[in-house]
């Protein structure tokens, strides 16, 4: 990964720039914000406004803005058992790529990623562990 200082977003920022086994990147800037409760926040992924901590176990889903992925996505939770505490969608705009991050009680089952994944309109799955 790489971390560059940003300075436009707010003074106690950095950009995260990650990539996968398959070699696709993603960009999060995150925020030192001492007027929440929490210390991080990322507030950005790829250029698109986002609203997300860290704080709990989370999955991030990159996917087409697609009717029913959000159901998709709810199904494989619940087949693992797993209970949401937390979850958000936000997309580039109608129809184009979109952002959901599910932040979750307790830890990610195994195979819940390529579960999730098995779908046409997922391009990437992320699973964070604090």
């Amino acid at each position: 990964y790489r971390i560059d200082t940003v300075t436009d977003i707010h003074p106690n920022s950095v950009d995260i720039l990650m990539e996968n086994e398959a070699g696709t990147t993603m960009l999060y800037p995150v925020v030192n914000s001492r007027w929440r409760r929490t210390k991080l926040r990322i507030s950005r992924i790829n250029n698109v406004e986002v609203e997300f901590t860290g704080e709990y176990s989370s999955v991030i889903v990159v996917h087409q803005d697609q009717l029913g992925l959000v159901a998709h996505i709810t199904a494989v939770l619940s087949h693992f058992g797993v209970n949401i505490a937390f979850m958000r969608l936000f997309r580039e705009s109608k129809g184009q790529t979109a952002y959901t991050l599910v932040e979750v009680d307790g830890d990610l089952p195994k195979g819940i990623k390529e579960m999730i994944s098995d779908n046409h309109y997922v391009h990437d799955v992320m699973i964070i562990e604090p």
